[in-house]
């Protein structure tokens, strides 16, 4: 890693002079010669410099690396606004995420404008007793599942909360096998969410869509909130799909910036 900071550093030295000699990279960064001679020597083979008669100049492959975060972030807009529409059509909250260690971690949210969303909905949930992180671990592999299991019992945040690993393991299989989590009264009293998986590809879940309401469903309203939720899930894996994401660009598609972005 030592390596690739001080590779980092020479290529901001770019920043400064369109053109670089070894001793003003060097005066530049505070590295020895020896050392930025090797660096841009890597980054020449790699293709992101090349040497001329003046020195050595960036070529335009630098630009692949920015194309990266725009990428990112373009697909981010997008997410953002297909729960935005989903928002529009049921009314409610909603919210994508992934699970990230322990937790659900939300990587980009919705509410309706100019509404007070009265439960604790922040950038981190529990996994145990979310629609959310139900979700994400029914679709993904049965030995993430086990080990998640090994840590119960995990702590009853209301009377209603499933936290023994018998419990938790019925209700994700319950899960798998419809396709969908629903969860009533277990993170907050009077709070109820359902979220269904996105799916990268038949193969690959990368984190669920969930909607949540303090409103009581009929079994005709929960019918036709999940083909809401659904529809908003495989655009959203379309989205992931087209902007060939890493697992890593996906954990930190919202960035630090997008995590509290609420509204509307």
């Amino acid at each position: 890693m030592l390596s690739l900071a001080r590779g980092l550093l020479v290529l901001h030295a770019f920043e400064q002079t369109q053109t670089h000699t070894l001793a003003s990279a060097s005066r530049l960064t505070g590295l020895p010669r020896a050392t930025v001679r090797r660096c841009l020597f890597t980054l020449q083979k790699l293709g992101y410099v090349t040497e001329g008669e003046e020195g050595f100049t960036l070529t335009r492959k630098v630009l692949s690396l920015a194309s990266l975060f725009h990428q990112s972030t373009d697909v981010f807009k997008q997410v953002q606004g297909v729960l935005r529409a989903l928002t529009r059509t049921t009314g409610e909250p909603c919210v994508f995420g992934t699970i990230d260690g322990e937790d659900a971690l939300i990587l980009a949210r919705s509410a309706p404008a100019g509404r007070i969303v009265s439960f604790n909905f922040g950038k981190r949930i529990p996994l145990h007793c979310s629609a959310l992180g139900r979700a994400c671990l029914a679709s993904g592999p049965t030995e993430r599942v086990e080990e998640f299991l090994r840590r119960a019992p995990f702590p009853k945040l209301t009377d209603k909360t499933k936290c023994t690993a018998k419990e938790l393991r019925t209700a994700i299989e319950t899960a798998r096998q419809s396709g969908y989590a629903i969860v009533y009264d277990e993170l907050e009293w009077g709070v109820r969410s359902v979220s269904v998986p996105v799916c990268e590809s038949a193969q690959k879940a990368v984190g669920a869509v969930s909607v949540v309401t303090v409103r009581s469903l009929s079994r005709t309203e929960l019918k036709a909130l999940l083909r809401h939720i659904q529809a908003s899930a495989e655009e959203i894996g379309a989205h992931l799909a087209a902007g060939n994401l890493s697992d890593t660009e996906i954990l930190h598609l919202g960035g630090p910036e997008h995590g509290a972005d609420a509204a509307t």
